[in-house]
């Protein structure tokens, strides 16, 4: 795209679709090391690794 003739609504469009994107991606990045975080700070004050599991094993993909 030439941003030099397109009009501000086509790049504030396009700047909301780019922000969009890279919050996408970081929160690709942050839920795995959330969930890594949280689980051993379920462990060490007494949870049973079954109990995240059984949370978990709705959403594990089976091929």
């Amino acid at each position: 795209m030439d941003f030099k003739t397109a009009t501000d609504a086509d790049l504030d469009a396009d700047r909301i679709t780019i922000i969009t994107e890279q919050e996408r991606r970081a929160t690709l990045v942050a839920i795995p090391a959330e969930v890594t975080r949280l689980a051993k700070q379920y462990r060490e004050i007494g949870g049973d690794q079954a109990e995240i599991d059984a949370a978990i094993a709705p959403f594990r993909k089976t091929f």
